[in-house]
């Protein structure tokens, strides 16, 4: 991860109690590495690799990755949510005292993998949202490979982005990136 200076200045600047990474790209037996970002953070073993890798071969790095990161002094708030099996979900519980628990999903959908897969994917996340909206607030985060592009809707067949627009507005979901047309900066 190149730019875990970066990241552990921009935890500090911007005063940022949790970070969802993507694409950290450590192997399983380097993923403890997170904890060695920033002293006040942890990750709580929220790391999901694309377990296709061979973790022992030639390979100096993994494949993809997400990961939550905290700050400690949350942990005896944060659990790890437990569904199903995938390296493309994460996802944390935050408890609230009198309030909904809040939910947050981390997900990586695919860029390259054909629409049948990101689909498949997204009924996952679906699943996750349904199932979460009834008992809290459900936030998700994530690189979504897909696009707000306007006439995305117009667009011929099942597209990445027509997929991810439906998805969003049959949930009722607010997309922060057609709310806030700036670049995000805190992609490295």
């Amino acid at each position: 991860m190149s730019s875990a200076f970066a990241l552990s200045e921009m935890l500090d600047r911007n005063r940022i109690d949790i970070a969802l990474l993507t694409e950290h790209k450590l192997l399983s037996r380097s993923n403890r590495f997170l904890n060695t970002i920033h002293s006040d953070y942890d990750y709580d073993c929220i790391v999901k690799i694309d377990d296709k890798v061979e973790q022992y071969g030639s390979l100096k790095c993994g494949k993809g990755g997400i990961a939550i990161m905290y700050k400690k002094c949350l942990s005896s708030l944060v659990s790890q949510v437990q569904f199903f099996e995938s390296h493309r979900v994460c996802g944390i519980r935050i408890r609230c005292d009198n309030l909904p628990h809040l939910f947050i999903f981390y997900v990586y959908l695919p860029a390259n993998n054909g629409i049948e897969y990101y689909n498949s994917v997204l009924n996952d996340v679906q699943s996750l949202v349904t199932y979460y909206t009834q008992v809290g607030s459900v936030l998700i985060g994530g690189d979504l490979n897909g696009q707000f592009k306007q006439g995305a809707l117009r667009e011929n067949g099942n597209t990445k982005s027509k997929l991810l627009i439906y998805f969003i507005i049959r949930n009722n979901l607010l997309s922060l990136q057609s709310v806030y047309v700036r670049h995000n900066e805190y992609t490295f």
